[in-house]
């Protein structure tokens, strides 16, 4: 089926618009370009590529399968995975460093038995970041922000999870109205 429009990707633009964004914060400050289902239809590998050269911290990809794509393409930048994996895929969350969300106990402790089997099998004493994922009101992805505490608690206690970090989502992506920020939970 042939479509009536298309995107192009321009790769001096995007190169340009990233380093303009990178001008504009604090140096400490990390940046992730989402690059899932293949950037967006713009090549995941070709913005990796780019993103990777300017010195953007972190890669978000959809799926396992996307990350061993830009693994496998020489991608060497912080990839971070922004949904859930199957327990047969964990070993290659270690495997292949990539960063999990994680937001539940039961997907924390099938994660931290993964990581413990995985460092036994490869012989190392290893601990892999992860990122808590709290949901404050758009409800996609993320504990409760009440749970937040005891799970980041589960991650710290385990032998091989570390917590990098947490994150969110915009509670209202689509409104600049102050009283819709309002609904977070």
């Amino acid at each position: 089926m042939n479509r009536c429009t298309k995107a192009i990707l321009y790769k001096d633009n995007l190169k340009y618009n990233l380093e303009q964004i990178k001008k504009y914060i604090n140096p400490d400050v990390k940046i992730c370009v989402a690059v899932k289902a293949d950037g967006y239809g713009h090549n995941a590998i070709l913005t990796s590529q780019i993103a990777e050269e300017i010195g953007i911290n972190y890669l978000a990809v959809a799926t396992v399968d996307e990350a061993i794509e830009l693994r496998n393409a020489g991608i060497k930048a912080n990839i971070l995975l922004l949904s859930v994996c199957t327990p047969f895929e964990m070993s290659d969350l270690f495997e292949y460093k990539i960063t999990p969300l994680v937001f539940s106990n039961e997907y924390i402790n099938l994660l931290i038995k993964a990581a413990d089997i995985y460092c036994e099998n490869q012989q190392i004493n290893k601990r892999f970041d992860v990122y808590l994922a709290v949901d404050t009101g758009m409800g996609r992805i993320g504990c409760y922000p009440q749970e937040a505490g005891t799970q980041a608690e589960m991650i710290e206690k385990s032998n091989h999870l570390h917590l990098a970090g947490m994150c969110t989502h915009f509670a209202v992506a689509d409104s600049l109205k102050d009283d819709n920020q309002k609904r977070a939970v």
